[in-house]
């Protein structure tokens, strides 16, 4: 798609994904899309009127998604039960049993220690929030915000095509995309940080909804702390995150779904040790990998390193992520996936972790230690 004309982007504030199109799992952009929506204008306390710019624009759809699924979950007649994290950062409406909700939130309270345990706590609002009290101060009319990670797990068909139904009539951007998500098994949206997860076992009888749900919301806390990354570096994260949550790789993401036929392996086995040993260039190796088609070896290699880094330099990844969400902020401006070069990923790659990064990481991957369910505490 091209774009003649486009109105004016904060940068810092523009977030966005590539759309996944498969019978699976999709994910959803908003950075073009959000050009094509009716242009809103707001007028300041002089009375000076301009048009909202694309940031604007989809920060304000997403605080209308963010209300209406809100109350779509809290609704009675839906009888969903709701769960929130310990720390309120994270919201559950779910139509299974309170006892496998329960389930539901000890697996995300796993994940996410992991992810704090690597990359610190998460920011408490999305960025999007100075947007908006940007323009609520400005006087214009927006709901409020919802600062916690929004999800959904379902296993009741009318339950997740009433949430589709609830997202497309609020949002105009989304309504070709949740008419695709019908014949899927979830979607995730990042204006607002939503997730939805459909225990439909016509797709993926060997799913585990609590896993499914654990690795979406890995994505999105992963977005709220760096926006957008390539998603070599994701997925090498997310499944990480699962070995080290499970001791197994249940199902890794691409843009085709997920590839559960490649599940349940040892990921710290002889395969993985090889492949690491082996090889020469990481940024080289793993920079233009799109995931689609998957490629296992791949996989795995970008598992490894994010294994690595977040065990054993976690000051190292937290710094190249940074470098990388800086990135795109100036190459990117109207979203999507991104387009660095291997230049500028070997410069950021090699600013966070220096010369000796492959060395050691061979090094430490010649024996592995055994999956342990505890964190390693963090040197001092």
């Amino acid at each position: 798609m091209q774009l003649i004309s486009p109105p004016p982007v904060n940068q810092d504030e523009l977030r966005a994904l590539p759309p996944g199109t498969n019978m699976i799992f999709t994910i959803s952009t908003l950075s073009l899309a959000a050009v094509l929506l009716p242009q809103q204008t707001i007028t300041d306390s002089e009375g000076n009127t301009r048009e909202l710019t694309v940031t604007e624009t989809v920060a304000v759809e997403g605080a209308k998604i963010a209300q209406a699924v809100v109350a779509f979950g809290e609704d009675e007649e839906n009888r969903l039960r709701k769960f929130v994290s310990e720390d309120g950062g994270i919201v559950v409406y779910t139509d299974f049993s309170k006892s496998e909700g329960k389930n539901f939130m000890k697996a995300v309270e796993t994940m996410l220690s992991r992810m704090d345990h690597a990359f610190g706590v998460s920011p408490t609002t999305p960025k999007s929030e100075e947007v908006l009290s940007g323009l609520r101060e400005a006087g214009l009319d927006i709901p409020a915000s919802t600062d916690p990670l929004l999800s959904f797990l379902f296993v009741d068909p009318a339950h997740y095509h009433g949430l589709l139904d609830v997202v497309k009539t609020v949002a105009p951007s989304q309504r070709d995309f949740m008419a695709r998500s019908k014949n899927t098994t979830g979607f995730t949206i990042f204006a607002p940080e939503l997730t939805c997860y459909f225990h439909d076992t016509n797709f993926q009888e060997e799913a585990i909804p609590e896993r499914s749900l654990a690795h979406n919301l890995a994505h999105l806390s992963l977005n709220r702390r760096y926006g957008i990354l390539p998603l070599w570096v994701r997925e090498g994260i997310a499944t990480a995150l699962e070995d080290m949550c499970w001791g197994e790789v249940y199902g890794p993401w691409y843009l085709n779904g997920f590839v559960f036929s490649s599940s349940h392996g040892d990921w710290r086995g002889r395969d993985t040790k090889e492949a690491v040993a082996e090889l020469t260039d990481v940024i080289g190796t793993l920079y233009s990998y799109k995931a689609n088609p998957y490629r296992n070896d791949l996989a795995h290699l970008s598992f490894a390193w994010a294994t690595y880094a977040m065990l054993e330099q976690p000051e190292g990844i937290q710094t190249f992520l940074g470098a990388l969400q800086d990135l795109y902020l100036t190459e990117n401006l109207w979203g999507g996936n991104p387009t660095f070069s291997k230049e500028q990923y070997q410069e950021a790659f090699d600013a966070a972790f220096g010369s000796e990064f492959l060395a050691d990481m061979q090094k430490w991957w010649k024996k592995p230690p055994r999956w342990n369910a505890k964190p390693k505490k963090k040197k001092r």
